[in-house]
This record gives structure tokens, sequence and C-alpha cells, in this order.
């Protein structure tokens, strides 16, 4: 089938312990819903997406597996939702997706191993990131174009571009570890925003990178054992 399971209009749904797999787009769409939750479900090999969620509000997607799918959820204009404890795995694309003036998510304690990008946000904000492990993909948490997101006490590692890379503004990342990857954490273009006990260790470019970046406040990070430089700000 094109789709596994689609829902519209709705609101009240829960669905749990299945599989969607092998779908030509998506396991699961939810387009225009309230309080849609998705629970102990595998998503594998799903051609665009395992789940795509659309202009939904007070979503939970929880303890689910994302298996080689294109990319393994996406959130489009979605917001008031959590995405928490899913383990998300070889996707081709992004782990999570989130886009297109989603707002007031929270994305807590996932395991993204082997994507594009674990976790990315884009032209999004009011966004909690939290606890999350992000290992050996391309980019660990990637936002290039966000406002007022909360970064916090991730551990990216093992990613071969970086672990952590932030651009817009209004931001606060704390408390987070970089390690093992080509750069541990890089501002770009990024304004306004405080960055503060952050870990970057034994990255193989740096440790922590800020380009064409203004009025940010960091305090008390640790650069340390990078191969290149500890901090640079160009």
């Amino acid at each position: 089938p094109s789709i596994g399971i689609y829902i519209a209009n709705q609101r009240n749904i829960k669905i749990r312990n299945g599989e969607l797999t092998n779908n030509m787009q998506y396991g699961l769409m939810v387009d225009q819903c309230a309080d849609v939750q998705a629970i102990s479900l595998n998503f594998n090999n799903n051609a665009v997406a395992g789940m795509f969620a659309s202009t939904t509000t007070c979503g939970i997607i929880r303890n689910c597996n994302f298996v080689e799918n294109g990319t393994g959820m996406v959130f489009e204009n979605t917001n008031n939702s959590i995405v928490y404890e899913n383990r998300i795995f070889n996707n081709n694309a992004s782990g999570i997706m989130v886009r297109s003036g989603s707002c007031d998510l929270v994305i807590e304690r996932n395991l993204a191993v082997g994507n594009k990008e674990g976790i990315n946000i884009d032209q999004s904000g009011s966004i909690e990131v939290r606890q999350n492990t992000c290992n050996r993909n391309a980019i660990g948490i990637l936002a290039p174009a966000a406002t007022n997101l909360t970064i916090h006490q991730n551990v990216c590692t093992n990613n071969t571009d970086n672990g952590i890379l932030v651009g817009g503004g209004d931001h606060t990342v704390l408390e987070n570890v970089t390690k093992n990857n080509g750069i541990g954490m890089v501002f770009d273009t990024t304004t306004s925003s405080v960055i503060s006990r952050n870990i970057a260790h034994r990255n193989n470019i740096g440790g922590i990178r800020v380009d064409n970046s203004n009025s940010n406040v960091f305090t008390e990070n640790n650069a340390s054992t990078n191969i290149g430089m500890g901090i640079e700000i160009l």
C-alpha cells in the first residue's frame, strides 16, 4: 500500500503494538488531528517516512522503533506534542524531522543511530531537545534555521560531521556532551543565545566553532583534547 494507516480530522486516537512496514509513502500519516498517540509501534522500510504528522496538535509518540525508512518521523506545522523514548536507526535522511512552523514540541530520551541527521529542526521554534543520544549519524542534532530552542543534556558521539549544529537565535544550549565527532559543536549565524556548561571532547576536527554569529553568551564550556582548535571564532 501507499500508506499503512491514514487518520484525518480526528481526535483521541491511540494506536499501539503494531507493525507498519514496506509502504510506498508512509507507515502512518496523521493530518489535522488532535490527541493522537502512537505507542510501541514498529516502522520499518517505509519509502518516504515511517510517520508523517501535519497540522496536528497534542500528539504522543513513545517507545516506537523507526528503522530503515526514508525519514524516521516528520512533523510539519505540528505543535504541543511529545516524542519520547523512541529508537531511530539507519533511516536514509533524518531520524526526527521537525519543519514548517512546528512549535512547542518536546523531543526527549530518544536514541538516533546511523541516520543522515539524528534530529533535524528547520523553520520551527519553541522546542525542547533534551537527554537524547545521537550516535554514528552524519550530524547528531541539526537546527540551521530555528528559534527559541532548548538543547539540554544530549549526548552526541561518533557523528562524522558535527555533534550539534545550530543557527537562528534565542537558544539555550546547556550541558550537552559532544565526543568523537568531526566538530563537536558548530554555531553558524547564531544570535542572542546562551551556550553554557557543554563538553566538547576528543573531536576529530575541532571542539567548538562559532561562525558569523553575534550577541551570544558562552560560559563554563569545556573543549578538551580535540584535534585542531578547542574553540574557534570566525
